[in-house]
């Protein structure tokens, strides 16, 4: 798998997260991932949105 590919499955894993209702911890046990490793992609999907998202300026 290259790295592109894990990023992607990761970030998808992020989103499966966040729709499931769960906590961190409770949706990597019940995935068997670790919940450092769902924290550190929630971090890194945060991040991620930051830098792809376009600036927007409101005139005052």
């Amino acid at each position: 798998m290259s790295t592109e590919e894990k990023r992607e499955r990761m970030l998808s894993m992020v989103e499966d997260w966040k729709a499931s209702g769960l906590t961190q911890k409770a949706f990597g046990l019940l995935h068997g991932i670790n919940v450092a490793t769902v924290g550190y992609w929630v971090a890194k999907s945060k991040y991620q949105q930051c830098i792809y998202e376009p600036i927007r300026f409101s005139y005052v």
